[in-house]
């Protein structure tokens, strides 16, 4: 169970939360980065940094890393591009200014997906609890709301949560 900001609630089983979480979570933490600096610091894992690097900075992750390393006066060595990566993290300084890759103060900008990873994790939660709910429960409580963009999405109201939770409960839900 979640809530949401469209002040309501979204039930899912606990499988469909887990799989939502590792597709959107990373995401809203890197979105929150307001610079480059904030995203570089913030040690994201390296296959998420390496999209993230190409998506909203348009380049190849080695590059930046490269950029980084000689602003601090590293050489390349023979680590790996993710050990690299990991190095980076920690460094004091990022890329000077004057690279052709984005410095620390830069404003960073990303969005996951067509509505960020916030609203899109809400999105997928309202959408799954189509799948997950009886129908019976979703007509009883009318549950089921047509979105603009969306199509059919659900939505538990918060002064129908208990009773909602009570019914599933009785059929044999555990609600977490």
């Amino acid at each position: 169970m979640w809530p949401l900001e469209t002040e309501g609630f979204a039930i899912v089983t606990t499988e469909r939360a887990a799989q939502l979480r590792l597709e959107f979570e990373p995401y809203v933490d890197i979105e929150e980065a307001a610079t480059w600096g904030d995203f570089r610091t913030a040690g994201h894992p390296f296959a998420l940094a390496d999209e993230i690097v190409d998506r909203a900075g348009g380049m190849n992750v080695s590059d930046y890393i490269r950029a980084v390393e000689s602003a601090n006066g590293l050489e390349e060595g023979a680590a790996t591009l993710e050990e690299r990566w990991v190095r980076v993290c920690d460094l004091p300084v990022g890329p000077s200014p004057d690279s052709d890759v984005p410095s620390d103060e830069d404003e960073f900008r990303y969005q996951h997906g067509e509505y960020g990873a916030q609203f899109g994790w809400s999105i997928a939660l309202q959408a799954w609890m189509l799948d997950d709910l009886p129908d019976d429960v979703l007509d009883e409580f009318g549950l089921v709301y047509d979105s603009t963009l969306d199509g059919a999405l659900g939505l538990v109201p918060s002064e129908q949560l208990d009773a909602v939770t009570s019914r599933l409960i009785e059929l044999g839900f555990e609600i977490e």
